[in-house]
């Protein structure tokens, strides 16, 4: 039993630590994101999404001290990097690109948030689970707005 907690607490901190760097990578290519559409409502809800990414990142890293565990240089200097260049190429790759890349990444957040909720209560952690359900349901709204976007529907902004 105490093995599997182990093990559980292990899984939990690594995907912590990578979802604490995407989300920084996230919200970098987010703020390039929205300062290179021309449509106010768009503009307005990736804004959001950026704030809601920083403030992800936030409870994250209050987790990872809770666990005892540091981030990960080399996925932080790597997801800023990414970020960053993804920040840049919103100038130049049309609307679509930069849309269809936000709604693939959030997705897999989704199911990140939700195997991390798990391995929480695996890991002798559940009062980390109602703050990670509640990311994974963000990310979800996310999910929608950029897949609105997509299908040019102005989505209804989700408050969190």
């Amino acid at each position: 039993m105490e093995a599997n907690r182990r093990k559980a607490r292990a899984a939990l901190v690594r995907i912590l630590q990578k979802a604490h760097a995407a989300e920084r990578g996230a919200a970098i290519a987010y703020r390039g994101h929205a300062a290179s559409v021309r449509n106010i409502i768009e503009r307005d809800a990736i804004v959001h999404i950026e704030r809601d990414e920083w403030e992800h990142r936030a409870k994250l890293g209050a987790m990872l001290d809770e666990l005892g565990a540091g981030t990960l240089p080399l996925h932080e200097i790597g997801m800023l990097a990414i970020g960053s260049a993804l920040e840049r190429l919103c100038f130049v790759s049309g609307r679509r690109l930069p849309m269809f890349c936000a709604w693939l990444l959030e997705r897999v957040n989704v199911e990140q948030y939700a195997t991390a909720a798990r391995l929480a209560r695996a890991a002798g952690c559940p009062h980390m689970a109602p703050l990670l359900m509640k990311m994974e349901q963000a990310e979800a709204d996310h999910v929608a707005v950029f897949d609105g976007f997509l299908r040019g529907v102005a989505p209804v902004p989700a408050v969190h």
